[in-house]
């Protein structure tokens, strides 16, 4: 009878270990929305209701990243790892992409794509240090 009580306090204890950790990874959820772009050629700025390309970020407590893209008929989805990194007072954050695609906007041709942040709720992208479009986000709450 003993080892059917240790067993019941043993499993109560995993199992509250468990569920407080999916409540953890949830709260950590952060989803990054792509509202504004512009286009170095033109300095165009294209922000709200004309913005064709619906651009998501979502960032998992465990330094994964998933990213959906649309545009138009045309769709996309991404994942990888991310990871924070401070350079000369300016915080960024790198993705890095498990597979190549032509939405990844870089100036190295690699899989990696760097944002930085301008406050604690924006980031850019840093390819428009290298005259590719300019894509600003915004975290959503």
């Amino acid at each position: 009878m003993k080892r059917w009580i240790y067993l019941f306090i043993a499993g109560t204890i995993l199992y509250s270990c468990y569920s407080d950790d999916i409540t953890a990874n949830n709260d950590q959820i952060q989803k990054w929305e792509l509202y504004s772009v512009t286009f170095p050629e033109s300095t165009t700025v294209i922000q709200g209701d004309g913005l064709e390309i619906l651009d998501e970020l979502t960032l998992v407590s465990d330094s994964l990243f998933f990213r959906n893209r649309h545009v138009g008929t045309l769709s996309w989805e991404l994942s990888g790892t991310y990871h924070y990194m401070e350079y000369q007072n300016d915080n960024y954050m790198v993705l890095k992409y498990d597979d190549e695609s032509e939405i990844i906007g870089n100036c190295s041709g690699n899989s990696n794509e760097v944002f930085r942040f301008t406050s604690e709720n924006e980031i850019y992208n840093t390819w428009s240090d290298c005259d590719g479009p300019k894509l600003q986000y915004k975290r959503q709450y």
